[in-house]
């Protein structure tokens, strides 16, 4: 089974850290491991700041979690090319915010449209995170 791992701004420093979630009695921790399997390290996060990771790595190799926002690309595709079932609604070069809507990772666009993509590892597309919710909210105007 594959562990599922978040991420969060710490709420002393606003660095950001790694690891499991755990929110109990109103108190969001990212709780980490020390190496040797046991979990030692915890860590209070601002709620808001809190995403998990997606399983999918940008062009440049990065994780994307929710909140972050990506420019999405479409690449050249050739007639008789089997393309992404969802790619039509994805606009080149738009930006878009990595969300979870009904279970699933989705992209919602920027400049309000009506259909969010889901968000999905393909030839056909370059992802390139350009920022986050937190760190960067100007982008979401």
């Amino acid at each position: 089974m594959k562990d599922v791992k978040f991420r969060g701004k710490l709420i002393n420093d606003r660095s950001w850290t790694f690891g499991y979630y755990v929110n109990t009695h109103n108190k969001p921790r990212i709780v980490s491991e020390q190496g040797n399997g046991i979990l030692t390290l915890e860590y209070f996060v601002h709620e808001e700041s809190v995403g998990q990771t997606t399983g999918i790595k940008d062009s440049s190799g990065n994780e994307i979690y929710v909140g972050d926002i990506l420019k999405v690309e479409i690449l050249d595709c050739y007639e008789g090319d089997v393309v992404p079932f969802n790619w039509h609604f994805i606009d080149s070069n738009e930006l878009y915010e990595v969300i979870i809507c009904g279970g699933m990772f989705k992209l919602r666009p920027l400049k309000e449209k009506s259909d969010y993509p889901f968000l999905f590892n393909s030839w056909a597309l370059k992802l390139e995170i350009v920022g986050n919710t937190t760190d960067n909210p100007e982008l979401l105007k």
